[in-house]
């Protein structure tokens, strides 16, 4: 874990800085146990320095976007991208079958033939339960992928801004990020092979940035006599 928090911290360095290092890290681990090393280093690989940061929504638009659509199908699609991140292909290979409800998780197809758990939170179950009522098999949304992300463009549309799916997804990995700090535990519920696909999730908006700031236990130490307080 502190090797991928580590990976993560060089995000700002740029990508020739940030081989250099993790090559001399991982030289060192090998330097000490050869089997150690690799096992560690197996799943870092260094992604092109043109990758695009994708976007993501802020609070007042999450919340606008949840509450768009009245309808069942479209306000669970909706739903499940912000609390799961779920690819849009995974969302639309679901069958209700593939649901568990007692272990709160979907077993869904990824890219290249594999399969992987996709975890849902308790509303998401009543959710997906309330919206499936007496069915117990078949597909869940039977919808394409061009439907779906229409469904997700619309309300994006009208808030002028220009996203997809993968926006909600984004979102998804942005807040989990925030609140636990754990790149790790992102990687694991995105279903990412490496951690370096993950690491794009570790941006900071300036907002947050600001409040980390105005936290400091430093902002009302005494100076001279005299106190200040924000």
């Amino acid at each position: 874990r502190y090797i991928y928090n580590y990976v993560a911290y060089l995000d700002k360095y740029s990508k020739g800085t940030k081989k250099f290092r993790i090559y001399a890290v991982k030289k060192f681990y090998c330097f000490l146990n050869q089997n150690l090393g690799s096992f560690l280093f197996e799943d870092i690989k260094l992604f092109n320095n043109n990758s695009k940061l994708p976007k993501y929504l802020i609070s007042s638009q999450i919340g606008h976007i949840m509450n768009y659509y009245s309808n069942k199908r479209d306000n669970l699609i909706i739903f499940l991208f912000l609390n799961t991140g779920i690819r849009l292909s995974e969302l639309t290979n679901i069958k209700i079958q593939d649901v568990n409800f007692t272990n709160k998780t979907i077993y869904t197809k990824v890219k290249g033939g594999h399969y992987r758990y996709v975890y849902i939170n308790e509303e998401t179950k009543l959710r997906i339960l309330d919206y499936i009522e007496d069915r117990t098999e078949g597909s869940l949304f039977n919808l394409h992928k061009r439907q779906i992300q229409a469904i997700v463009s619309k309300p994006l549309r009208e808030m002028g801004l220009k996203g997809s799916a993968h926006t909600l997804r984004h979102t998804f990995a942005t807040e989990m990020y925030r609140k636990t700090q754990d790149i790790l535990l992102v990687k694991k519920l995105l279903g990412h092979k490496s951690i370096l696909s993950t690491q794009v999730y570790t941006h900071l908006d300036s907002n947050l940035l600001k409040e980390a700031v105005n936290k400091n236990p430093l902002a009302n130490y005494e100076v001279g006599g005299r106190k200040y307080e924000n």
